[in-house]
């Protein structure tokens, strides 16, 4: 009987407590402002046609096999090697004019 007591008692005190004071307006947010993005994809950009040829033949000496082919989380140079010749990056160096170029990036 005393528990029921002592929970009816606790459930009123939260049901004061949560319920607002009769008079109060409640705040509105005001709307987010629209995002412009100031590095918006350009028009041309999906309608660039590249072509690789199927096929081929890679030839590399290297100590170990790769332990993974995730770009993510390869900790070893063999690995870091055949990630870079299977996957393009954003730019690339050009070793003439050491030079960053876009590779898969237009600019």
């Amino acid at each position: 009987m005393r528990k029921a007591v002592i929970a009816l008692f606790i459930i009123a005190i939260v049901l004061q407590f949560s319920c607002e004071p009769p008079g109060k307006q409640q705040t509105v947010a005001p709307p987010a402002p629209q995002y412009n993005d100031p590095h918006p994809v350009p028009a041309d950009a999906m309608e660039i046609k590249v072509t690789g040829e199927h096929g081929g033949r890679l030839i590399s000496i290297v100590l170990a096999d790769p332990k993974t082919f995730h770009q993510l989380i390869h900790s070893e140079a063999d690995t870091q090697t055949y990630n870079e010749l299977m996957a393009a990056g954003l730019t690339k160096l050009n070793n003439q004019t050491q030079e960053v170029e876009p590779a898969l990036a237009k600019s």
